[in-house]
């Protein structure tokens, strides 16, 4: 964000949301983002004399008056969604941002989700960032760029169905435990062969299919396998690279 849009963005703040501004950054120690606040407020037009006097002599390395711009600009943003949501959504912040054009810190904050999604798997949360960045493109004419190891959105798309199919076939297995026996054998064999043929690109998806197996072994009664491939399936989730929440453990 430029000098003069934050300048901008600063003065387009109504009573109330300064003051919420200032209750949000109460109790924290003034730094320099904060002293950059207190001058643009008081500055009465933006000029090359105002311009100067607002940098002053703390953000005379142009790098510095960057960042510090951008920390106040995140700081005014994230008060702006606290005072209407009366939470932090990060969602709201990235459009938030994209209105008052801070394209840059909106991007900087999409990516960040974007990422910790991606870390733990949460392929619904990457579909909705991606098709936010898309809504946001078709109506504000701008464009997200996604950084080289985030999977792009068909990709995400695709590897959500595998883990709702692979949903689809445990809850298979658990109805079928309810079935009479020679159901229940001709149930298990059929979901046995389409488990082995399912793809594994995640390590969701490589700890889902081996809870298909375990479930379709049950059903056949091959205990000695089925606890073989539970005794993977444990040592599997102990050595994710992510906690998994603990429904997903015991369930």
């Amino acid at each position: 964000m430029t000098a003069e849009n934050l300048y901008n963005l600063v003065q387009g703040l109504s009573r109330e949301q300064k003051t919420r501004f200032t209750r949000y950054t109460k109790g924290a120690r003034k730094s320099l983002d904060l002293v950059l606040y207190e001058r643009l407020l008081a500055a009465k037009s933006y000029d090359e004399k105002s311009a100067a006097k607002i940098r002053g002599k703390e953000f005379r390395n142009a790098t510095q008056y960057y960042l510090y711009r951008c920390k106040l600009a995140e700081r005014i943003i994230q008060s702006l969604v606290m005072y209407e949501q009366d939470r932090f959504d990060p969602a709201e912040f990235i459009r938030k941002a994209v209105q008052l054009d801070a394209v840059e810190l909106a991007e900087k904050v999409w990516v960040e989700e974007l990422t910790a999604a991606q870390t733990i798997e949460d392929y619904p949360k990457m579909v909705f960032l991606h098709e936010l960045a898309a809504d946001l493109k078709e109506v504000y004419r701008i464009r997200f760029e996604r950084p080289e190891g985030l999977i792009d959105y068909k990709e995400v798309r695709r590897r959500q169905e595998l883990h709702f199919s692979y949903e689809g076939v445990l809850n298979q297995v658990r109805a079928a435990f309810g079935f009479p026996h020679d159901s229940r054998n001709l149930t298990a064999r059929a979901l046995s062969g389409r488990i082995r043929e399912m793809d594994q690109p995640t390590y969701r998806s490589e700890v889902l299919n081996l809870k298909c197996q375990v479930g379709s072994g049950m059903l056949l009664t091959d205990y000695e396998r089925t606890m073989e491939v539970q005794d993977k399936l444990i040592r599997h989730m102990a050595n994710a690279p992510y906690v998994f929440p603990l429904a997903q453990q015991v369930y």
